[in-house]
């Protein structure tokens, strides 16, 4: 083993990780600093796993400047970096648009981290477009300056780290390392500085004018209403358009996408969940850039949707419904029950329903509102069943068809297109390794495998 594969194997164990560095300087223009060449050989982690770039404007600007390995190391650690962040401030918020959306601005930071480094001045400007699209979701979601400024903190501080951390790895010099790792952090400081100086004056520009606008007036209502603030109805009916006294159901459509398209995908998706006999009016409003939420007054509380519709909605895009209720109290108890359906449809990891309606859902609801108990009931009821396999998938699945047919052989076999010798295997296996009768609390075995799907990977 040759010295350089000594120390990178040693460098290897301190950071805890397999790392598959590139060892080539990029095709890059030169450095205006070569001592920070190391820069140029940042890569990813990993040759697999990597996703697609969530920031394409500051993305190919570092490709054209520092070249691909260098740009796909920062949307690696972006992702981690938005990971950590999502995880130390729930208050952020949830869904897969809004992940997205911060994932943006992370990459979009640590690509201009990289530039800095690499040229050794502060680029042209340190708010990237994608930083700025972020900061106006926040803005339009109502989280505050001061939960902004976290997120801004809590990042630049996890930046710093990995940054500290590849510099150490990548330079072999212990001399040339220490002066490096010294310099580093002043350096970083300066573009932090300028980057919360920006983006704090664009949040409270942003703000300012958003706050004075029609869709901020109506939201402010809208919030009121479902917080069971006490709201002049005739003067808020003026104001939304809509006629609070009337049968609501309502809706939250989600998009995992990001961007302008994502607000129209919600807006045809609107129209389309809407385009029903029974509707006599809807009330859309966004909630930032990636969530719309909807309340359609209709005649009676029973409604037919047509074919189904989640074949036709754009992609990416997941719509959760509450129940038909009356009046102003209506207005909020359907919304949110919409909420909680589109919380348990973001728990679902793996084949999430493109629309899931409360009344549905409603006991999944109930019993999923601690994740940690729930994980724990339904490992309880099922056992060695619940392991993730492919084997096990079908056995659960065929178990919770067999339930919900009241233990009809014949009728799970019509329903699932498998033979009858297959559904009777399939039952007694996954009776086998839940380890007790069927028949024993068949009500939470029934719960705990309208769950599992939620909880495989807590």
């Amino acid at each position: 083993m040759t010295q350089r594969s000594i120390q990178e194997a040693a460098h290897t164990k301190a950071l805890g990780m397999t790392k598959l560095k590139s060892v080539r300087t990029s095709d890059a223009a030169p450095l205006n600093n070569p001592h920070r060449s190391w820069v140029l050989r940042l890569a990813p982690n990993s040759e697999m796993g990597v996703p697609e770039p969530a920031s394409t404007v500051t993305f190919d600007d570092t490709v054209r400047k520092l070249g691909a390995p260098v740009a796909r190391w920062a949307v690696e650690a972006g992702r981690e970096l938005t990971r950590h962040v999502f995880d130390a401030i729930p208050e952020l918020g949830r869904g897969e648009g809004v992940f997205e959306t911060t994932r943006g601005a992370a990459e979009a930071f640590l690509l201009l981290e990289a530039q800095l480094l690499a040229e050794g001045r502060l680029p042209e400007t340190t708010l990237a477009p994608e930083a700025v699209f972020a900061n106006h979701d926040l803005v339009r979601r109502r989280v505050p300056l001061e939960l902004m400024v976290r997120v801004v903190q809590r990042g630049y501080a996890y930046s710093v780290r990995q940054l500290l951390a590849e510099c150490a790895f990548l330079i072999d010099d212990p001399e040339e390392r220490a002066r490096q790792l010294t310099e580093l952090v002043p350096a970083l400081q300066d573009f932090y500085d300028d980057f919360l100086q920006r983006v704090s004056s664009d949040y409270l520009a942003e703000e300012r004018r958003w706050t004075s606008g029609v869709m901020a007036a109506r939201e402010d209502i809208v919030r009121s209403v479902i917080g069971g603030s006490a709201v002049d109805v005739r003067s808020a009916e003026l104001t939304l358009g809509y006629d609070l006294r009337r049968t609501h159901i309502a809706m939250v459509l989600e998009s995992g996408a990001t961007g302008p398209s994502a607000l129209e995908d919600l807006s045809d998706a609107a129209e389309l969940l809407s385009n029903i006999p029974a509707c006599q009016g809807r009330l859309s409003v966004p909630i930032g850039a990636t969530t719309l939420w909807v309340w359609m007054s209709v005649r009676t509380d029973e409604f037919v949707t047509g074919p189904n519709p989640a074949a036709n909605l754009p992609a990416g895009v997941t719509a959760t419904r509450g129940m038909a209720l009356a009046g102003v109290e209506g207005f909020r108890a359907s919304h949110m029950q919409a909420q909680e359906a589109a919380r348990l449809v973001r728990m679902r990891r793996k084949d999430r329903p493109r629309i899931a309606d409360f009344a549905d859902v409603e006991l999944d609801v109930l019993v999923s509102r601690d994740p940690a108990l729930a994980h724990d009931f339904v490992r309880r009821q099922l056992g060695e069943l619940l392991e993730d396999t492919a084997q096990n998938r079908d056995l659960r699945e065929t178990l919770l068809a067999y339930l919900d047919e009241e233990r009809s052989i014949n009728a799970v076999a019509k329903r699932t297109h498998i033979a009858r010798n297959t559904v009777t295997y399939r039952v007694k296996r996954a009776e086998s390794l839940r380890g007790r009768p069927l028949s024993e609390q068949r009500l939470e075995l029934h719960v705990a495998l309208r769950l599992s799907h939620l909880l495989i990977d807590p």
